[in-house]
């Protein structure tokens, strides 16, 4: 799969602005200027030549800290994208919502849907003691058949849900993340 490049995809031009060119990457990072054919070939980019360093770093309200390496984050991501094509067979093109709290269980997520080719739906998950009902409502507007979340979430949701059968189909087809 192919990202192509936006500046030449459209033969709309803006009245008052100009089109930038694209940006020289090889001016900025010498010889290891990253694809730019895929979001993945990007990071198994950076994971061969920038292996060790860190990739992204979440910080909570308390202060706790997590990283991941290029490296860490390309293993997460390459063991979900294969438990999701092979265990729960999501296809290319299936639309599958990522319900994380903010962390890097949404980055390994949002990563791992590009690697299979899913389109991935970022939802906020519903705040403790609200309703589902907006969730429900992006299930159906995007068309989704399939979420990542953490265990608790999808507790929260299911409780949200009873009595609703189509939708408790649904999540019960949730592959559920770590709770770290």
């Amino acid at each position: 799969m192919t990202c192509p490049n936006p500046v030449n995809q459209h033969s709309f031009q803006h009245p008052t602005l100009a089109v930038a060119s694209p940006v020289e990457l090889q001016q900025h990072f010498a010889n290891q200027a990253p694809p730019r054919d895929h979001f993945i070939s990007v990071l198994e980019h950076w994971a061969e030549y920038r292996g060790h360093e860190t990739a992204y770093v979440f910080t909570d309200v308390e202060s706790v800290e997590q990283k991941l390496t290029y490296l860490e984050l390309l293993a997460e991501v390459r063991g979900l994208a294969g438990y999701l094509q092979n265990r729960c067979r999501i296809r290319s093109r299936d639309r599958v919502l990522l319900l994380y709290p903010p962390g890097l269980d949404f980055v390994i997520g949002f990563f791992a849907c590009h690697a299979i080719g899913a389109v991935a739906v970022p939802v906020f998950p519903p705040r403790r003691n609200r309703k589902a009902s907006r969730i429900r409502s992006i299930v159906v507007d995007a068309s989704a058949t399939w979420a990542l979340s953490t265990g608790s979430v999808v507790e929260q949701l299911q409780g949200g849900f009873a009595g609703d059968a189509s939708v408790h189909v649904w999540f019960n087809r949730i592959a559920q993340g770590s709770d770290a």
